[in-house]
């Protein structure tokens, strides 16, 4: 019974960190979409990293509790998060720079 109830309030506490985390992130999307595009990236990037390590830890902690549905969630959260850093990766790649490729790869075949 106790350890029902313990469990029951271990969840309901998970469950308000990840709720936070939530708002968090919400606020620094808001605020990378305020800034140049390098430095919304970045913000983007970290952020993405701060909620991939608090998924990673959910991960751990659902493997380590045995909750087969708790880690299917937490694999889902970790997926959708990696989902999420597409834009953030479209924005870098279009702010670098064009190089032109090396003269290696420049050179005509059969050279």
């Amino acid at each position: 019974w106790e350890r029902e109830e313990r469990a029951a309030r271990e969840r309901e506490r998970e469950r308000q960190v990840a709720e936070e985390r939530e708002r968090d992130s919400a606020a620094a999307a808001a605020a990378a979409a305020a800034q140049p595009p390098t430095s919304a990236v970045q913000a983007m990037l970290a952020t993405a990293v701060g909620q991939l390590r608090a998924k990673v830890e959910d991960l751990e902690r659902a493997a380590r509790d045995g909750g087969l549905e708790e880690l299917q969630g937490a694999r889902a959260e970790v997926a959708r998060v990696w989902a999420g850093l597409a834009p953030a990766m479209d924005m870098l790649e279009a702010s670098l720079p064009r190089r032109a490729p090396p003269p290696e790869e420049a050179a005509a075949p059969g050279e």
